[in-house]
C-alpha cells in the first residue's frame, strides 16, 4: 500500500498510527469506531463511508462488532454514484 493511501486511512480513522499498527491493536477497538454507512444496492450492501474502519474490522475478525448504518436517502445513492464515476475516471 502506498504512503498516500496509508495517510488517507490514518486521517479517516483519526489516529496517528499506520493502518498496520491499528490492525495490531486487535478487535476490541472496533466497538468504539463510529458506524460505517452502507447502501443496499440490488440486495448487496456496499460501504459508502467507513471503508478503512471496515478494513480494520475484517483484518481483526471483528466484523460482527462494527456498527452499521444503512442509508436509504436517494442523495446517498447519488453521492456513491458520483464517487464511483470519479474513481473510474482516474484509471
Amino acid at each position: 500500500m502506498d504512503e498516500a493511501k496509508i495517510s488517507k486511512i490514518e486521517e479517516m480513522l483519526n489516529v496517528d498510527l499506520p493502518i498496520t499498527e491499528v490492525v495490531k491493536q486487535g478487535p476490541d477497538q472496533v466497538k468504539n469506531f463510529p458506524p460505517i454507512s452502507v447502501l443496499n444496492v440490488k440486495g448487496q450492501l456496499v460501504a459508502r463511508d467507513g471503508n478503512s474502519r471496515l478494513h480494520v474490522a475484517l483484518e481483526t475478525n471483528a466484523e460482527k462488532k462494527i456498527k452499521v448504518r444503512i442509508e436509504k436517502e436517494i442523495e446517498s445513492f447519488r453521492d456513491l454514484a458520483k464517487r464511483h464515476t470519479a474513481k473510474v475516471g482516474e484509471y
